[in-house]
């Protein structure tokens, strides 16, 4: 059985370890950048020679895999193109010169700033306007410390003093001397506001006062950064295309910024399309940008292109780091191929490079998730026997390994030895130890456990309560598994599909059919279909105590919420299993709901006739009210009328032969549009009672 719950958090620590490289990279990115805060506009940067090396190395690249037309044929949002060759004009736009009283309070401020005589200008403080603010920051703007002083101590005196103008100022001071951390904090703080037009207001002023503060570049690249890593995208996006109609590209540490925040969001499609237009726009990619790329790849499941685009790494003057190599094995692992990511393994040593405790949790869960403990328990060793310390995520992995395959000894071991190591335990741990334990129906320790978590000041999630329900299911005490449940919604947490089925089972098995009716009216409640085979089990067994009053109530409920189940329940008798022209459906005035299939024939007598995987579509249709049908090769007459009610007809002798009344429909199209012809095959499920 598996728990949803524990299955979304376990891919956040070890499935999705690209992640990790992904915030691994985002980190050195980061510290790389504080240190441009204190260099010169353009130090720290390649040569032109340089990048015009590695832009015909990747422009190569590029080319080569044009030539699959699956790689890279993705939109994104916003005017894309390459490098603006005529950009549109800066504005130059013109201030009013303070004049009379607002010169003169201009000039003495200026003096009492410079002589850093804030007393003085606390008394000044009331006869402040944006003005003023505006043109005393002007004044001051060669001294970027002065200028953010000033700046902090208008916000401290009447934070409305400050207008987008003072703000698009102060922001064109920092940037120009290099303080981009500083300009970004004050960026955040005005994009917090939350208003839906000021992004464009705000890139607007910038760009209206960026002649009149004689600015960089860079203070455009700051917003599309910051825009970035608030993860508004949007705003990154259009800003980067406005930046581009004036002429002004963004820095490859931002772009990289960008396509994290994109990662982040499971849009490896954009990824692979920013790639693409960072390339026309001839802004050089480093290791992280190709890092990204690759994840991107491997995300979409084109791990040829990946392992391509990571063999030109070198190429391209950006030699794999252990992140690159992380990633890929991620991306093997990912789809099982285990030996090519060994292998993968063995090369990065090779190289000199010494894999981390990322590498070998991505290979452990690698194994882990097939079953195989005992490579999983080596490369455990190998990792030790190397110096590589084990995490939280390490031991989680195989204990849950270990518990899923009912060796809950050796996880218990594992746990222990976390203790012994000082390894922070957290409610994943606890979580895959308890599911070993019920699931060999030791809920007594399970229980203990669950005691143990207060005093590590843990909360017990929808996972934890799943395990334990699980445990009384196994003893097939449905009582104290409901119990169980009651508390699980008590506390805030949610079950799943698996847990409801679990519960459904064990009352059928334990005959208490009203049991299992107040757990499938719970299902319903929180807008979950029940599984069919249960609730045809369900059905068949109430109608054999002669509850069939229930079972009608039990499907009226389930068709006024719309949750019929995928596949409909076998207790419900196929009446009508033909082919159709699709005129002919419309004589039907239709039905409730209808699912395309892939063509072929289907055993409608089968009490599961279809799969899930040969489910192509939903069709929607709509609820018989009248009309009549004759199936082709057929000799009955079908006819149906507003009071649900439908009469079947032989037509040889003309004479009716019996009334059915409709309690409850399914109904299924197969192939509606098939090599071109109107043609289609009807399947209509009627749960009938008697007229």
């Amino acid at each position: 059985m598996e728990f949803k719950e524990d299955k979304a958090k376990e891919n956040d620590l070890v499935l999705t370890s690209q992640d990790e490289i992904t915030s691994e990279e985002t980190e050195e990115e980061e510290f790389i950048f504080s240190e441009e805060e204190e260099e010169e506009e353009g130090m720290g940067l390649m040569s032109a020679e340089e990048v015009e090396e590695l832009n015909k190395k990747f422009e190569e690249f590029i080319r080569k895999q044009k030539k699959d037309s699956n790689l890279v044929k993705f939109k994104i949002p916003g005017k894309l193109g390459g490098r603006n060759l005529n950009p549109i004009p800066l504005p130059h736009r013109t201030i009013l010169d303070p004049r009379g009283q607002d010169l003169d309070y201009v000039n003495v401020a200026h003096s009492h700033l410079v002589h850093s005589d804030w007393a003085k200008l606390d008394k000044l403080a009331p006869n402040l306007t944006p003005f003023r603010v505006k043109h005393i920051l002007l004044k001051i703007q060669k001294d970027y410390v002065l200028s953010l002083e000033f700046f902090n101590w208008v916000d401290t005196q009447n934070p409305n003093l400050h207008t987008l103008d003072t703000r698009s100022i102060i922001l064109h001071i920092l940037t120009k001397s290099s303080k981009f951390k500083s300009a970004e904090s004050i960026l955040k703080k005005i994009l917090d506001s939350g208003s839906i037009h000021l992004p464009s207001k705000l890139f607007e002023s910038i760009l209206n006062s960026y002649r009149l503060c004689d600015s960089s570049p860079r203070v455009f690249d700051s917003l599309f950064k910051t825009y970035a890593h608030m993860r508004k995208l949007r705003n990154a996006t259009d800003t980067f295309c406005q930046m581009k109609d004036y002429g002004f590209l963004p820095t490859v540490e931002s772009c990289n910024a960008y396509l994290s925040a994109l990662m982040n969001l499971n849009r490896a499609d954009i990824v692979l399309a920013f790639n693409k237009e960072m390339q026309r726009s001839r802004i050089s990619p480093n290791v992280y940008t190709l890092n990204m790329f690759v994840n991107a790849l491997c995300k979409l499941g084109k791990l040829e292109k990946a392992v391509e685009v990571f063999g030109e790494m070198e190429n391209m003057g950006c030699a794999p780091t252990v992140a690159s190599y992380n990633t890929l094995i991620a991306g093997h692992c990912n789809q099982g191929l285990l030996s090519a990511a060994m292998k993968l393994k063995n090369s990065m040593e090779k190289n000199g490079l010494i894999p981390n405790n990322i590498t070998f949790n991505t290979l452990i869960h690698g194994f882990c998730k097939v079953g195989k403990l005992h490579e999983a328990n080596k490369l455990f060793s190998e990792m030790c026997g190397m110096g590589v310390s084990p995490n939280t995520v390490t031991y989680n992995t195989l204990i849950q390994g270990y518990s899923q395959v009912g060796n809950v000894e050796m996880g218990s071991r594992l746990f222990e030895e976390m203790s012994r190591n000082a390894v922070k335990t957290d409610i994943l741990t606890y979580n895959a130890l308890i599911l070993g334990l019920c699931k060999e129906g030791k809920t007594k320790k399970a229980a203990y456990l669950v005691k143990e978590l207060d005093s590590k000041k843990l909360i017990p999630n929808s996972s934890t309560f799943s395990a334990l329900i699980s445990g009384q299911c196994t003893r097939k005490n449905s009582e104290r598994a409901f119990q169980l449940y009651k508390s699980m919604i008590r506390c805030g947490c949610h079950p799943n599909e698996d847990t409801f089925k679990m519960l459904i089972s064990t009352f059928c098995m334990n005959e208490d059919f009203d049991g299992a009716v107040e757990v499938v009216r719970e299902m319903l409640e929180r807008s979950m279909s029940p599984d069919s085979a249960i609730l045809s089990e369900l059905c068949h067994r109430l109608r054999q105590c002669g509850r069939e009053k229930l079972v009608m109530e039990l499907c009226k409920d389930i068709e006024a919420r719309r949750l019929m189940p995928e596949v409909p329940p076998s207790g419900l008798d196929p009446v009508i299993s033909k082919p159709y022209r699709l005129s002919q459906l419309s004589d039907l005035d239709h039905f409730s709901v209808g699912i395309e299939l892939v063509p072929r024939d289907y055993d409608m007598n089968s009490p599961e006739p279809f799969r899930k995987v040969d489910i192509v579509s939903l069709v929607p249709v709509h609820k018989l009210v009248s009309g009549i049908a004759m199936p082709s090769g057929s000799d009955k007459l079908y006819t149906g009328s507003k009071d649900k009610n439908v009469m079947v007809w032989d037509c040889q002798s003309g004479q009716w032969k019996r009334k059915l009344h409709i309690a409850h429909i399914w109904i299924r199209i197969t192939s509606m549009l098939l090599h071109g012809r109107e043609s289609s095959t009807l399947h209509i499920f009627l749960h009938v009672a008697p007229s």
